[in-house]
């Protein structure tokens, strides 16, 4: 984990555990498929940003934390958020949201105790647990019995609410030791409860009628986990945020993590499946988007500096990936425009230099830049002009930017596309390819 943290009784994903950390300032990193959004009313109208879904009504829906309202955000980014006329008293500290099976969005509202409903055009009504047994409702998600169901962090218990709004809360058998500070939930492929136990760093399955299991990862591998999602496979998918790494839970309780080889996850929040039948992740302390395959190969991408503690995530109605900002307070958007061969950054020379090991997505800056592949599989794209790639252990891809580029070809095959054919295509293995290339050397 980065060293590069501050101490703070401040919410981490919505949550208050007590250490948030503050990203070092950098240079801004050019990444043309990632767009952020800001509320024209500022911190008043849209305050730490929290959970984010998909509503009814084809936009996506978030909880501003610590401006105690909802929001809702156009996938044209036109924001708009709603406070509840009850006030603090009534909504205090949204944290996670859901569509409900009513066409209403429902909510937790963390710091009163609360769940919360809200039409579509901004009705708001909250519901509180006659029995007093909810403690900082944290995630909440539609259950497979047409109920909402929640975590209760502050006491380790598990949540549901009729769309009527009574509610009733279950205890794990096995007390803390087993259930505690409760935070993600979602819905799994076996009609089951699923949720992470993050202060026992363990998975946690609950049936419709509050049977408890928890799972724990005989590696020592999952610390802290947050976030988690029924993944394209079958499978529950999760977030390690005190190990740095993704991990997977069968139905049946075998837990396997992967780590990102790289090391560019740092903090790992929420996650959710994307349209591209992979799973997407916020890696909140060092400002990244990640991917992860069914398979375990993860990437993560570069982001613009507006985005700025990367917390919720979830597939839009338009085919792209919004997510919460909680340090900046926006919204963002991860298309899948072509970018670089149509990839997202992983990394960009305005702030990263060259890259350390192969399989990066790399992008010049304003021109004359000059970057190696250094384990093969490495994707450049020059961008100005004037630019130099040097191919590394094999299967690299080079496009050049807007003319008088150099683009050589390593030890495997490479592929050099000049872009502009004012370039220099250098084959060096004698299975490389080009085209666009105004001069070509050693390619057929």
């Amino acid at each position: 984990m980065s060293t590069r943290r501050l101490c703070s009784l401040v919410a981490f994903g919505g949550l208050t555990l007590g250490l948030l950390i503050v990203p070092a300032s950098r240079a801004a990193a050019a990444a043309g498929t990632i767009t952020t959004f800001a509320d024209p009313g500022g911190v008043a109208s849209t305050d730490y940003p929290a959970g984010i879904t998909v509503g009814p009504d084809g936009n996506l829906w978030y909880a501003g934390f610590r401006s105690h309202r909802i929001g809702r955000i156009t996938p044209a980014g036109v924001i708009t958020t709603f406070v509840d006329p009850g006030g603090t008293a009534s909504t205090h500290g949204p944290s996670g949201i859901t569509v409900g099976p009513d066409g209403n969005l429902w909510y937790t509202s963390y710091l009163n105790d609360r769940i919360g409903r809200i039409t579509p055009d901004g009705v708001f009504t909250t519901f509180v647990d006659g029995q007093g047994t909810l403690d900082g409702p944290a995630g909440i998600t539609l259950g497979p019995d047409g109920n909402l169901w929640f975590t209760s962090n502050g006491n380790g218990r598990i949540g549901r609410i009729t769309p009527s709004g009574d509610i009733a809360t279950f205890g794990d058998p096995g007390g803390t030791a087993s259930t505690e500070y409760p935070l993600g939930i979602t819905t799994g492929p076996d009609g089951n409860l699923w949720y992470t136990s993050s202060n026992t760093d363990r998975i946690g399955r609950v049936t419709p009628d509050g049977t408890f299991t928890v799972f724990s990862d005989p590696s020592g591998n999952t610390g802290r986990p947050i976030g988690i999602t029924a993944g394209p496979d079958g499978n529950l998918w999760f977030t390690s945020a005190d190990t740095d790494r993704i991990g997977r839970i069968t139905p049946a309780g075998a837990i396997t993590t992967f780590a990102d080889p790289r090391g560019n996850i740092d903090g790992p929040s929420r996650i959710t499946t994307g349209p591209d039948g992979n799973l997407w992740f916020t890696s909140f302390y060092n400002d990244r988007i990640g991917r992860i395959t069914p398979a375990g190969v993860i990437t993560t991408f570069v982001t613009p500096a507006t985005v700025d503690g990367p917390d919720g995530i979830t597939s839009g109605p338009d085919g792209n990936l919004w997510f919460t900002n909680q340090l900046s307070d926006r919204l963002g958007q991860l298309t899948s425009g072509a970018v670089c061969g149509g990839l997202p950054l992983t990394v960009d020379l305005a702030s990263y230099g060259r890259p350390t090991a192969g399989g990066d997505v790399i992008q010049g800056t304003i021109g004359d830049d000059i970057t190696d592949g250094l384990d093969g599989n490495d994707l450049f794209c020059g961008r100005a002009g004037n630019d130099t790639f040097n191919g590394g252990n094999g299967n690299d891809t080079a496009y050049g930017g807007n003319g008088d580029d150099r683009l050589v070809g390593g030890s495997g095959r490479d592929h050099l596309d000049g872009g502009r054919r004012t370039d220099t295509c250098l084959g060096q293995s004698g299975s490389d390819t080009a085209r666009n290339c105004e001069i070509r050397l050693g390619i057929p």
